[in-house]
């Protein structure tokens, strides 16, 4: 019996050395910023251009807000963030000086005010 439990257990190690590295591959080492554009009312603003600035190393992303006023970035390295959102009809918004951490996932909602560009 304990023969038979050592050969068990000595053909379940490779199995575990092969995982390991499989389990830390899979820990998240990014981070994400998302949120909804909208207006005053809070309705949302569709096709808004937001702009994420990386202010550690003075990088930035572009997207525009969907249908339903959602925008995402993704797999962000951990640091200082700004996010700036504009539309024709509104005030540019800027949100600045954002710490993402790893793992994290920020929601910055943007309300934009009436006005010029």
């Amino acid at each position: 019996m304990l023969l038979q439990a050592l050969r068990t257990k000595s053909l379940l190690l490779p199995f575990a050395v092969f995982l390991l590295p499989v389990a830390f591959l899979a820990q998240d080492t990014t981070g994400t910023i998302t949120g909804t554009v909208m207006d005053a009312q809070h309705a949302v603003i569709q096709g808004a251009g937001v702009t994420l600035n990386n202010l550690e190393q003075g990088t930035s992303r572009k997207a525009s807000s969907n249908q339903q006023g959602i925008y995402e970035f993704r797999f962000l390295t951990p640091g200082r963030y700004s996010v700036t959102a504009a539309q024709t009809g509104f005030k540019q918004l800027v949100e600045s000086d954002l710490t993402l951490t790893v793992a994290q996932t920020m929601r910055v909602d943007l309300v934009l005010e009436v006005g010029d560009v």
